[in-house]
């Protein structure tokens, strides 16, 4: 089941509104027992220790040039007169302290930058002086040497001793554990334990981060050893499965080009032999045989030109001459000609395997190229995790204690007017979280929210005091006391059941178990009813206990179960029935019960008091009558479990003993009727013996 805000606000708003007294009671108490507490031990003196630690970092480094370290480098102090100390973040012992570059910008290294006068740059007018490579925005710090020197050991010697080195050679940052007690011994133990304890820590916290480190670092080297092995097995494959693997990119266009060339070179050829010119041109092929033949050529257009100029062209031996040229032209012709067939033959032939062999050899490059970065990748690894493996094997503690814990006395000493509202305040919340407790843990119903009906049908019936005349005395007593509060709220418990508009009910008063006051409230609300002019008929219906005969005054008379059914006035308008004094079965003396007062239905108010719905039986039958259910519940008494399931639809619910009776009845009849109710009481008790209780 889930419960709301708002059922959270009305359940805690319905325990202060019970507990309030209690929770202020606490309230005092705390603040009294704050205030003895405080004059006890306010004389005690309270002392405290402190223990100062230091924590270096391997990432935060400083180095500062001392006038010692600037001698021996070989500089004087004025040689050397500012320091160029770069801060990341505007606090002076804070971030990354870079003097690298400041040390470049005075040995003059960086071009432009010479001169510079101690200051603080940023962004803005810092950047002719230094670029910060960690970050956009820094500050730049420019002191003289001296002077930050001066000024570091100031800010160290204020935590460190005297006789200790003010200066540390890395990035320190410094913290203090603090306890204050009265016992000296105590307190100095705790800095000392606790001390340990945090070196400790902080040593075993960075054992786990490189152990993390290292478990990462192993299962990323199993990782590139398998993707090694997949490479490697897979270059193996590509190697084994190549097509034209004589053969690569670069030496298929080379050896186009250059069939190219030479099929270029046997075409120009071919067309300066096909123009018929004797001319004795040379041109290279590459074909050993044309160009033998080309040389023979030459050799033939010689002797050809020579025969003709000293012999002319009729000579047989010029004819012979030119007959060989010829031949030689047409052998020439045909070699060119099969030799750019072939040429052809080879340049188509490369030229279709192309597309094949870049596509091999683009597969085998990248395989080739992941294998080699796997294995860069795994060298790297194996390297982090040496360089880890040290740090685990060497590894120091970053934090440390700076001399012994130091004792003062601790003089702040609360006084009592400011305890005073700390333990009431206090007191007010244990107060309040005791009354919450209980309200979780009880079985029994402490105020109306426990009730599992509406608002609408809950009625708050308050605890009468003695001093109250109640209406049941008034009937019997034949007196009427107006100012009394009893009468008032049973009236509006009437007015709650709408009774004064219909004389033809049966009204059934029950509870979950006995003394809820059921008995009580039977008998004051039909002496009410009867008061008011209402004719009422009052029965006990309860055939086990008989306690409203009691109540009335009747034990000893007889009744339904005597087959009695005679009912005794008490007042003009209310009749009384009671139980009986023989003994008989309870469901067949109800029975004949309700066959009797069917009678009476009509004429008058039949108010029954009934036993305890879970063990009454009987209860059923009366839910042939027109019959309004009134269920008892008693403050802190009536069990919560025991309002589950009932066997009944009650038309009204009482929260008996909800409260006091209000201030407004204690205002209002405090001067009429208080004195004359209680001389009454003291009266009737004194003449007749008369005793009548309150529940």
């Amino acid at each position: 089941m889930e419960i709301t805000g708002q059922e959270i606000y009305n359940r805690l708003r319905a325990i202060i509104r019970r507990e309030w007294k209690i929770i202020i009671l606490v309230g005092f108490v705390g603040s009294v027992g704050a205030a003895i507490i405080n004059i006890i031990i306010r004389g005690i003196p309270i002392f405290q220790a402190t223990q100062f630690m230091v924590m270096r970092s391997e990432n935060r480094e400083i180095s500062i040039l001392s006038p010692m370290q600037v001698q021996q480098m070989g500089k004087t102090l004025s040689d050397l007169d500012v320091i160029l100390a770069k801060m990341k973040y505007p606090e002076f012992y804070e971030g990354l302290w870079d003097t690298s570059i400041a040390y470049e910008v005075l040995r003059g290294s960086i071009k432009g930058v010479r001169k510079f006068v101690p200051g603080v740059y940023n962004e803005k007018n810092g950047k002719d002086i230094v670029i910060c490579p960690c970050s956009k925005k820094f500050k730049v710090v420019i002191y003289d040497s001296v002077g930050l020197w001066d000024r570091l050991s100031k800010v160290i010697t204020k935590i460190l001793n005297k006789d200790q080195n003010p200066l540390a050679p890395q990035d320190v940052r410094f913290f203090s554990v603090s306890y204050v007690s009265p016992d000296r011994r105590w307190i100095l133990n705790s800095t000392r334990v606790v001390s340990q304890w945090i070196i400790e820590k902080h040593l075993k916290n960075k054992r786990e981060n490189l152990l993390r480190q290292k478990l990462a670092i192993t299962k990323l080297l199993d990782f590139y050893r398998k993707e090694i092995d997949k490479f490697a097995d897979s270059l193996k494959e590509i190697k084994k499965n190549l097509r034209y693997p004589e053969y690569t990119e670069e030496e298929i266009y080379k050896s186009l080009v250059k069939l190219s060339n030479q099929k270029s070179a046997l075409i120009n050829l071919r067309n300066k032999l096909l123009n018929g010119k004797t001319d004795t041109f040379l041109i290279l092929t590459g074909d050993e045989t044309i160009d033998e033949l080309q040389s023979r050529r030459i050799k033939y257009i010689t002797e050809y030109i020579t025969l003709k100029t000293s012999l002319g062209d009729r000579h047989p031996s010029v004819k012979e001459s030119k007959t060989k040229l010829g031949k030689i032209n047409k052998l020439i012709l045909s070699s060119i000609d099969e030799r750019i067939s072939y040429l052809n033959s080879q340049i188509n032939f490369f030229k279709s395997i192309l597309p094949v062999v870049i596509e091999e050899q683009a597969q085998l490059l990248t395989t080739k190229r992941n294998l080699e970065n796997a294995e860069d990748f795994y060298i790297i690894l194996g390297q982090n995790l040496n360089d880890v493996e040290v740090k685990l094997s060497s590894m120091v503690p970053d934090i440390s204690v700076i001399g012994s814990p130091r004792i003062s006395l601790y003089s702040k000493y609360t006084r009592t007017r400011n305890v005073l509202p700390i333990g009431f305040l206090a007191g007010i919340i244990i107060g309040f979280l005791l009354a919450v407790f209980r309200d979780m843990t009880t079985e029994y119903v402490l105020d109306e929210s426990y009730l599992p009906f509406d608002n609408e049908l809950i009625f708050s019936l308050p605890k009468f005091s003695d001093d109250d005349t109640l209406p049941v005395l008034m009937v019997r007593e034949n007196i009427l006391d107006i100012n009394s509060p009893a009468l008032n709220e049973f009236r509006k418990m009437a007015f709650k059941l709408n009774v004064f508009e219909n004389l033809k009910e049966l009204i059934a008063i029950t509870s979950t178990q006995s003394g809820e006051g059921k008995t009580f409230i039977s008998a004051n609300f039909a002496a009410t009813l009867s008061i008011s002019g209402v004719p009422t008929f009052l029965i006990d219906g309860d055939v086990r206990m008989r306690s409203l005969t009691e109540y009335m005054g009747f034990s000893g008379y007889k009744g339904y179960t005597d087959e009695e059914f005679k009912a005794y006035s008490i007042n003009d308008n209310l009749i009384f029935l009671p139980v009986g004094i023989k003994e008989m079965d309870t469901l067949a003396a109800f029975r004949r019960l309700l066959e009797y007062c069917k009678d009476y239905l009509g004429k008058y108010i039949i108010v029954i008091d009934m036993p305890p719905v879970g063990v009454s039986p009987e209860i059923k039958l009366l839910e042939k009558f027109a019959t309004k259910f009134v269920l008892i519940t008693r403050y802190n008494y009536t069990l919560r479990t025991s309002l589950k399931n009932l066997e009944i639809d009650p038309s009204l619910v009482v929260f008996n003993f909800a409260s006091e009776k209000t201030k407004y009845y204690s205002g209002y009849y405090k001067k009429y009727g208080k004195k004359r109710r209680r001389n009454l009481r003291e009266l009737l008790k004194r003449i007749f013996g008369l005793k009548i209780s309150n529940r």
